[in-house]
């Protein structure tokens, strides 16, 4: 039979193990949630408004346009710099974000490239930072290839992914992506019903 001593030593023993495990867990858990925080993949795409909130603040109640006994839903497009998502610059590069809600709803989530990206030392990144993510995280994509239309999309579970590369006539180029679903896609294309909110 063990003494009380000898039940004191293993239950301390236990009760490390325990915690040592905890504390293991917990950094784990922490570095699991900082090292996702640049994934497209985790804007919940349908939810209400609110789950965006922890990256562009508060956002003001959806718009309506009333007549002739009809009520229409307008699209609020919210704009901000992509450091609340994603604060590592080298993943996306100079881009911002856009959030398009409709009836208080999440629509779709965009990044849009403004221009060439500095590195965190001030230096011009010769490389394509979206586009490198985006074939890394949905696919391959050759936007130099003669053949290239412009855009592609991805179905990624219940999300639709759409990365667009345009050549425009000015030889500026138009890059981003967006995450949205098949049931909201209509909403980046309904610009005339969009309304730009103030940062």
């Amino acid at each position: 039979m063990l003494s009380y001593i000898d039940n004191f030593i293993i239950f301390k023993n236990i009760k490390m193990k325990i915690f040592t495990f905890c504390c293991l867990l917990l950094s784990f858990v922490l570095c699991f949630n900082y090292s996702y925080a640049c994934n497209l993949l985790d804007i919940e795409i349908g939810e209400n408004k609110s789950s965006l909130e922890n990256i562009f603040g508060e956002i003001p109640e959806s718009r309506y346009l009333e007549g002739d006994n009809k009520k229409v839903n307008l699209i609020s497009k919210i704009t901000h710099q992509v450091d609340g998502f994603c604060e590592d610059r080298d993943v996306f590069g100079n881009v911002l974000m856009h959030a398009y809600i409709v009836d208080n709803t999440v629509g779709a989530f965009e990044l849009e490239v403004l221009g060439k990206s500095k590195s965190k030392d001030g230096k011009e990144n010769k490389s394509d930072l979206l586009s490198r993510y985006v074939q890394s995280n949905f696919g391959e994509i050759n936007t130099e290839d003669k053949s290239w239309p412009g855009y592609k999309f991805w179905d990624v579970g219940n999300k639709y992914i759409y990365y667009y590369k345009i050549k425009q006539r000015d030889n500026s180029i138009d890059e981003g992506v967006v995450v949205t679903s098949h049931e909201y896609f209509d909403v980046l294309s309904s610009n005339e019903d969009i309304n730009e909110l103030p940062e």
